[in-house]
């Protein structure tokens, strides 16, 4: 039985005793001048109960302190001489006669309430005139039907007996009607108790998660709608949920005041659970799960006393608000506007709302939507929205000015409660205005002196992959080859110098046009050295015989990183 519930016993209210006077004869010569005898009439209380027709839970009870002495419903008039059922005179005897007939009352005592599968004794006790004979046995009734077996009772002026209350009773939660009859000889003295209560309440409280349409949830919960489900309880009894987190209860008032749910009569209840649950999140970061413990309380009006489940985990899934960012990769000339389209959704719980263009426009304004360009936020004011369909904005801004590969990200931040979401990294690309330019040796050595038939590779590095590169040699325009940028932005060609290239200074000119059509240029210092004994050395038109032999310095500085990359890839 629950510790929480106790039992209690209606007392059973002493019965009203029937005074019988029984008179004398008269005196001898009275009685020659009043033949009749003279008797007083006797005094009672009367009660009656009625029984229903079948033994199954009642809705209401009316319990009697008291039932009079009646005789038992159906039992047949006695027929011993000077003895007539109440009402009737003997045979041969005068009506009078019927006063002297002895009665009874019974008063039974049941417990207010039970716990399903107890024990339980109803208690009958059975009062009359002292020194009457009490003898007979006694019937417990369930709605007016004879249940268990009869139980014999003794005794002298009054008698108590204990009458089991069989489990198909006690055995199933419902309200009962109780009473009991006495039987005893003679039938003058039956009597009958007046109809007591008796509810047997649930020893569990069995119950499951569901959602509106009563099917079982599974943790995370897909529904903003969870009930409690609960069978086999008292109808008419009520019951609520309490909710705890990390084993301590969630105060009322952050839950608001719990919402609690009738039994119904065939014992089942559904009790909303997930509304109280989703109020406890307020100052927690609402991106994370969140797992509460629950437990349904049973209160039973009967006897105040209530019934715990066993707890049951809920898991809330955190709030997800997945940002769709789709960047055009370019390339783009430095300032030109940078196309994203950003598209956000918010899901939690099931359901999915999708972020209108105008109010990614209010959270970009109101700072909780940013765009990350090289991880440094972008301004409001730097960023121009429009509509690209209806969930989906067209956030643009200006290229940055170097050159190469960026990154942009859009990332939702909120406070109180906590809250972040971040898109993937986009890349786009700015197309360089610059380039590097050299001659290199078959080692990867930079070359700047130059000699005929001479084999080299002209290299230009730091392009837009797809640029197409000529390499020609000045003063007397001579093209020693073409070649185009491959995805590393490098362009690399094998060059053999002029047989008839003079002595001097000359001029390698590196021309770059990139994918987007812009043409570039970039012009790289050569000097000729020609034999004295060859016959056709000559000065260039554009140099002296003599160059300073430049090689690392500030040359190198200028072909820099896109040249290295050539070397070790040639390596």
């Amino acid at each position: 039985m629950n510790a929480s519930r106790t039992r209690h016993l209606r007392r059973p209210v002493a019965a009203l005793a029937t005074v019988l006077a029984l008179v004398a004869a008269a005196p001898a010569a009275h009685a020659a001048d009043d033949p009749t005898p003279s008797v007083s009439p006797s005094v009672s209380a009367s009660a009656t109960a009625t029984p229903s027709a079948t033994a199954t839970p009642s809705a209401t009870a009316t319990p009697s302190a008291t039932a009079a002495a009646t005789p038992s419903p159906g039992r047949p008039a006695a027929k011993t001489a000077g003895i007539a059922p109440a009402g009737e005179a003997p045979a041969g005897d005068d009506p009078s006669q019927q006063a002297l007939r002895p009665t009874s009352t019974s008063t039974l005592a049941v417990p207010v309430s039970a716990v399903a599968g107890d024990h339980v004794d109803a208690t009958l006790t059975v009062t009359s005139d002292p020194g009457t004979d009490l003898t007979g046995t006694a019937q417990l009734l369930v709605a007016g039907k004879a249940v268990g077996k009869a139980v014999d009772v003794t005794g002298t002026g009054d008698a108590t007996v204990t009458l089991p209350v069989p489990a198909s009773v006690t055995g199933t939660v419902g309200t009962y009607e109780l009473t009991a009859t006495f039987t005893g000889t003679p039938d003058s003295i039956d009597s009958a108790a007046g109809a007591q209560p008796l509810t047997v309440l649930p020893a569990t409280l069995p119950w499951s998660l569901v959602d509106e349409n009563g099917k079982a949830v599974t943790n995370p919960i897909s529904s903003p709608e969870v009930y409690g489900h609960a069978t086999g309880q008292l109808p008419g009894s009520t019951v609520h949920a309490e909710v705890f987190q990390d084993g301590k209860r969630v105060n009322d008032d952050e839950l608001g005041e719990l919402e609690s749910a009738d039994v119904a009569a065939d014992g089942t209840v559904d009790v909303p659970i997930v509304t109280p649950v989703l109020l406890t999140m307020g100052e927690d970061d609402i991106s994370k799960d969140q797992t509460f413990s629950v437990v349904l309380v049973a209160e039973f009006k009967v006897d105040g006393t209530t019934l715990r489940s066993a707890s049951k985990d809920l898991t809330v899934g955190g709030l997800k608000a997945p940002i769709d960012l789709a960047v055009d990769p370019g390339p783009y000339r430095a300032g030109e506007g940078v196309e994203n389209l950003v598209r956000v959704s918010i899901s939690w719980i099931g359901f999915t709302l999708v972020a209108e263009p105008q109010d990614i426009a209010d959270m970009i304004d109101a700072g909780e939507l940013k765009i990350y360009v090289d991880g440094k936020a972008l301004k409001a004011k730097d960023a121009d929205i429009e509509t690209a369909d209806d969930e989906t904005a067209v956030v643009t801004f200006a290229a940055p000015t170097t050159a190469g590969d960026h990154t942009v990200q859009a990332v939702l931040e909120e406070t109180e409660p906590d809250f972040r979401s971040a898109s993937e990294v986009g890349h786009f690309v700015v197309a360089p205005s610059t380039f590097e330019a050299a001659l290199l040796d078959e080692d990867g050595n930079e070359v700047t002196e130059i000699h005929r038939g001479q084999k080299l590779e002209a290299v230009a590095a730091g392009l837009l992959p797809g640029t197409k590169v000529s390499f020609v040699l000045h003063s007397s325009p001579t093209t020693l080859g073409t070649a185009t940028a491959d995805e590393d932005g490098i362009a690399a060609v094998a060059v053999t110098i002029p047989s008839d290239v003079t002595a001097g200074d000359h001029t390698l000119v590196v021309t770059a046009t990139d994918v987007l059509g812009d043409e570039h240029v970039e012009k790289v210092a050569l000097v000729a050295v020609v034999p004295v004994d060859d016959p056709t050395g000559e000065l260039a038109e554009t140099g002296s015989t003599v160059a300073p032999l430049v090689i690392g310095g500030a040359l190198l500085l200028i072909v820099g990183a896109g040249l290295v990359l050539v070397r070790r890839r040639r390596a």
